[in-house]
């Protein structure tokens, strides 16, 4: 007889003005994408206004969804991002905030770390495609297995469901 395990993981990407997050929920057959959204980060807060602003919500969503585990896509300087005060206070120390929260809850959340490169097609069981990037795969593959569309549903969104996807998988 198989046992059923449920499975929740909570994606979450944290950009200078926007915050991702995505919710995906598996029991022995295919993810199933349970919420996402995108919010806008306050622009006019101190560090520490911030960081409680980030505490509230990641608080929220651990509390309503109870994940299993948690993934931080971490933004990594370089192409896009600059790394300079505003990007490392706005988009790096939430992730800590994250690991954070997770360690208070009893017992602890697993969170798994991810940057871009951690998404590649044979990390999600694909076979990689002639003349098709690792990237424009993924993202093929997140639209067919979600099905989903809308507001929001652009690459910086699937960072966040391709997160939560690999832990499930993890």
């Amino acid at each position: 007889m198989e046992t059923s395990q449920h499975k929740c993981a909570l994606g979450v990407f944290t950009l200078t003005n926007y915050f991702y997050w995505a919710v995906l929920e598996q029991d022995n057959a295919s993810p199933t994408l349970t919420d996402r959204r995108r919010e806008d980060v306050p622009k006019i807060m101190t560090t520490a206004q911030l960081m409680t602003w980030y505490a509230g919500r990641v608080s929220s969503l651990l509390e309503s969804y109870e994940p299993t585990i948690v993934a931080a896509r971490l933004p990594i300087a370089g192409r896009g991002f600059g790394l300079k005060i505003e990007f490392v206070e706005r988009a790096v120390f939430p992730n800590a905030i994250v690991h954070f929260l997770c360690q208070q809850i009893d017992p602890p959340i697993p969170v798994l770390n991810c940057v871009k490169q951690s998404f590649s097609a044979k990390r999600f069981g694909l076979t990689k495609q002639a003349g098709k990037k690792d990237a424009e795969l993924l993202s093929e593959e997140c639209d067919s297995t979600f099905a989903h569309d809308g507001h929001y549903w652009d690459e910086n969104q699937k960072q966040a469901v391709l997160a939560a996807w690999l832990a499930l998988r993890s």
